[in-house]
């Protein structure tokens, strides 16, 4: 029977300040890009509430994934448990957070000959079929960050800072916040009694598969921002230097660009994880 073989696997930083999570067994993995919520208040014993959230909701959708459930059927229910579960936390806590965690979503699994794809969110994928590199993974939140983006370059110039243009941008970024789950938004996991979801999923065929390489969006900025690597030689650099030393080459430019000007981003630095496997 085919199984999920890892070769490679990191993440930074190290702890529960990082609200990336990636977790596997032989026939699946699970990797995931939580949201912190705005606000200091936290009900959580976690360092925030969004890496609680990331680790138990993994743990609870592992519990569910059996073979016979289908991964909306078991996302669903991961979901309620972990409202319940955040319902109490709140009940009990002093202070009322100003918002819930909520997480980015992706899910590998193996059907017999096939491979099944599941994305919430912008965590992303990479594999090899058929002798190329293909994508897999899209969500609106990408195209409301780009216009972020934008937003915030046309704002800096010598005399405003990074900081400064950051607080500028926080309304649209609470705007954008609000467009998950909606109907013309975006779709991630989150705390909540809802029985329905709405989520990308794709099923391949082994036969054609080589490596895959699973990611959180800032491990994906080696390609996506920061010219690293590309799309057809990141899987050639990750076997040369390691999932490690991709993300030590992402912080040594980060440390190198510390206000945002050469390569405008929102967050100076943000949790990077990634795990490389293939099918045995």
């Amino acid at each position: 029977m085919a199984y999920f073989r890892i070769l490679d696997q990191g993440t930074d930083p190290n702890g529960e300040v990082n609200a990336d999570w990636i977790t596997t067994r032989p026939d699946c993995i699970i990797w995931m890009d939580g949201a912190t919520p705005f606000g200091s208040t936290r009900v959580s014993s976690c360092a925030n509430d969004a890496t609680w959230f990331v680790r138990r909701f993994a743990q609870v959708l592992m519990d569910h994934l059996d073979a016979s459930v289908p991964s909306d059927t078991a996302i669903v229910a991961a979901q309620q448990k972990l409202h319940r579960e955040y319902e109490a936390l709140v009940a009990q806590a002093p202070a009322k957070p100003l918002d819930k965690p909520f997480s980015c979503l992706g899910l590998a699994r193996i059907f017999e000959k096939s491979i099944e794809l599941v994305n919430m969110g912008d965590c992303s994928l990479l594999y090899e079929i058929d002798g190329r590199v293909a994508s897999f993974g899209y969500s609106t939140v990408t195209d409301l960050d780009h216009e972020v983006i934008s937003a915030f370059r046309k704002l800096r110039d010598p005399t405003v800072s990074y900081a400064a243009a950051f607080d500028m941008l926080k309304p649209k970024l609470d705007k954008n916040r609000a467009k998950r789950n909606v109907q013309f938004g975006y779709n991630v996991v989150e705390p909540t009694d809802r029985e329905r979801i709405q989520f990308e999923r794709v099923l391949l065929p082994i036969s054609a598969m080589g490596r895959l390489l699973a990611m959180s969006d800032g491990f994906a900025r080696a390609f996506s921002l920061y010219g690293i690597s590309t799309l057809d030689n990141i899987f050639e650099l990750v076997e040369t230097e390691g999932v490690g030393g991709i993300i030590s080459r992402i912080r040594s430019v980060e440390d190198s660009d510390p206000n945002a000007e050469q390569y405008p981003r929102l967050k100076l630095k943000d949790d990077a994880s990634a795990v490389l496997f293939s099918i045995a």
